[in-house]
């Protein structure tokens, strides 16, 4: 079993450490997959984590399972040789220059497996395409807001197979105005009711302040991890952290502001060179 999801601007996957055709991607350290995990179980993703936490364990009773738990269950198993890895996928880039996640291109190869080349909706006909991708033979391109309402009324559709239904729901994830990976086309004066009627514009809630982590490797001339060291971070807004590396010589901070840290070990002696 494999449970995509995106935290952030990268796409991560949770998958059997012998599956037979991992995706490609960077495998997280133990202290970076705590950081992504914790994150996502604090935050929209929590419910999907939580079921699959379900699904994996054979728990029958989740609202009485702290994240706490979950996240320690999940970390039991990513540690050291065990059964799960997590990945942080590489993006693939086209030759136009524009950013593809694996997301997004599993979604245009799976619509055409299913022999879907073209979507229908109120009468109009529609072609996924990825960014960048001209838009040809009659068709015009959708902007954002209008394309992420089409997709998500045709992923409403019960007619539609269950897992085309599934694939355009992913493929909606993917118009983001700041991950734009995926586009919509529409052909050209096929239909005057083809855009969907749209709420009125909410003002978006204040953000929250931005914050970041950062992950700390402490390694001998000889590439061998010193462990257990006392670490002193000073951080962009002037203040400090200061903790202890792991028995690997690791250590990950989060909630840290944006910008450059200065790390220092205070119980390294200076190496003097004469």
């Amino acid at each position: 079993m494999m449970f995509r999801f995106r935290h952030g601007s990268f796409d991560y996957v949770l998958c059997p450490r012998d599956g037979t055709e991992l995706p490609t991607g960077r495998r997280l350290s133990d202290p970076a997959a705590e950081c992504v995990l914790a994150r996502v179980l604090q935050e929209s993703d929590a419910r999907d984590l939580r079921a699959v936490y379900a699904e994996l364990s054979g728990s029958a009773e989740l609202r009485n399972v702290a994240n706490a738990s979950i996240l320690a269950w999940f970390l039991a198993r990513l540690s050291g040789s065990g059964s799960m890895v997590l990945l942080e996928l590489t993006p693939l880039t086209t030759e136009s220059g524009i950013v593809h996640t694996e997301t997004a291109s599993r979604v245009i190869k799976e619509l055409a497996a299913q022999g879907v080349t073209q979507l229908s909706y109120r009468g109009a006909a529609y072609r996924l395409v990825n960014a960048g991708a001209a838009a040809s033979g009659g068709f015009e391109l959708l902007d954002t807001r209008t394309a992420a309402s089409v997709l998500s009324a045709m992923a409403a559709d019960e007619a539609r197979p269950a897992a085309v239904r599934e694939l355009l729901k992913a493929a909606r994830g993917e118009l983001g105005a700041k991950t734009r990976r995926l586009v919509l086309l529409r052909k050209r004066g096929e239909s005057k009711v083809a855009r969907p009627a749209l709420a009125p514009e909410r003002k978006p809630a204040a953000a929250p302040p931005k914050t970041t982590w950062i992950e700390i490797e402490l390694l001998d001339d000889s590439g061998a991890p010193l462990a257990n060291q006392d670490y002193l971070v000073r951080l962009p807004d002037g203040s400090e952290r200061r903790g202890k590396l792991n028995p690997k010589g690791i250590a990950a901070l989060q909630g840290i502001p944006p910008g450059s840290c200065d790390v220092s070990f205070p119980g390294l002696k200076p190496r003097v060179v004469s």
